[in-house]
């Protein structure tokens, strides 16, 4: 009985410091988004009212990506459209002046008039120390 006890201890520390080593594996980035009065941002479908600024995971280190679902809903004309798409956010070693930073998209009214008429869009951001931060890609849903 006191094996047995001894593997349960044993078993929930080796869980332990794999969910820490995968927790590890993982950072943050913060984008501000400005767009349109109404313009509503959905990363992972959870929405975003802009302006705002939303923090998404991306890999540590300096390789790799993460995709995150993403989409886009605002009123163009009086009617309502509905974009697709994935925002990419790239690893990159970050610098002192990278921490303290916020990188930016704006959404502007004259590209996003583009969508309904069948054009992709595609939004590229990097972090201040000018690494590739993000690319968020949107077409008509």
């Amino acid at each position: 009985m006191g094996h047995l006890n001894v593997f349960r201890i044993a078993s929930t520390g080796l869980v332990a410091t794999v969910l820490l080593m995968a927790i590890g594996c993982t950072a943050t980035s913060r984008v501000a988004f400005n767009g349109p009065p109404g313009t509503v941002l959905f990363i992972d479908d959870e929405p975003y009212h802009l302006p705002t600024t939303v923090e998404f995971t991306r890999p540590a280190g300096s390789t790799g990506s993460t995709r995150h679902s993403a989409g886009l809903a605002y009123t163009l004309n009086g009617q309502d459209v509905k974009a697709a798409g994935y925002l990419d956010a790239f690893a990159y070693t970050e610098s002192s002046i990278d921490e303290i930073s916020t990188a930016t998209c704006k959404f502007d009214a004259a590209q996003l008039a583009l969508i309904p008429d069948g054009k992709t869009l595609v939004y590229k951001g990097q972090t201040a120390s000018r690494q590739p931060c993000y690319e968020l890609t949107l077409k008509l849903k």
